[in-house]
């Protein structure tokens, strides 16, 4: 009851919609700022100087140390950008359960799913990183998918064929990084898709209204 009171308040779904936002543009411009202090080295040059955007990935900045066993000194900065963006996320999720109504099932899995991919991503630093990748993909993914079925159903074109998208990001990276063909264009891929699907959840706070009645 009191969920149901809650997800169905226009004044809660605005807040959600913009704390998303504000999500998103606070993580992009904290990470930024963490790639300044990152000392360098990449899979490709290991004595390279500061954070390269065509080889360096995003989890390096959440590294102990860089390649060259510095002391990662952008390792803070990324944490708590990465903190944020689980966060965001969770949020992000939540308000794409709007999408179905109060009594469908996708809703609540929706919220599983990606409550439990952003509680994943909070060890994405530890020594478990391949694991902690499926976990929060698989999640993730499942989440995706269900929401797809919603912007279908509610006929949100635009944002299905780009969660389409985003799910042909998704493979292209676990392609790449499994079998290690076009290894050289991981990371330039990495961040086109990490831009996608920011985008996506930007898209989809603003268009995931609830699908029944809205409370004044």
């Amino acid at each position: 009851m009191m969920y149901n009171c809650l997800v169905y308040s226009t004044r809660v779904y605005n807040i959600i919609a913009a704390c998303c936002r504000i999500g998103i543009i606070i993580f992009i411009v904290v990470y930024v700022i963490a790639t300044r202090y990152y000392p360098g080295g990449s899979d490709f040059d290991r004595f390279s100087k500061g954070f390269d955007w065509l080889h360096n990935y995003w989890c390096e900045l959440l590294a102990t140390n860089t390649k060259t066993r510095e002391v990662n000194t952008a390792r803070p900065i990324a944490i708590g950008a990465f903190i944020l963006l689980d966060v965001t996320l969770t949020m992000c999720w939540l308000q794409a359960s709007f999408l179905f109504s109060r009594a469908s099932a996708f809703r609540w899995l929706v919220i599983i799913c990606g409550v439990l991919s952003g509680i994943s991503m909070c060890f994405l630093s530890s020594p478990s990183h391949d694991l902690v990748i499926n976990i929060t993909g698989g999640f993730g993914l499942t989440a995706l998918v269900l929401v797809l079925a919603g912007l279908r159903k509610r006929k949100f074109q635009v944002a299905f064929y780009a969660g389409i998208a985003c799910i042909f990001l998704f493979f292209l990276n676990t392609y790449i990084y499994y079998t290690g063909n076009w290894f050289n264009t991981l990371a330039v891929v990495q961040k086109i898709s990490f831009a996608a699907f920011l985008s996506w959840f930007w898209m989809i706070a603003g268009i995931a209204k609830p699908a029944g009645r809205v409370s004044q």
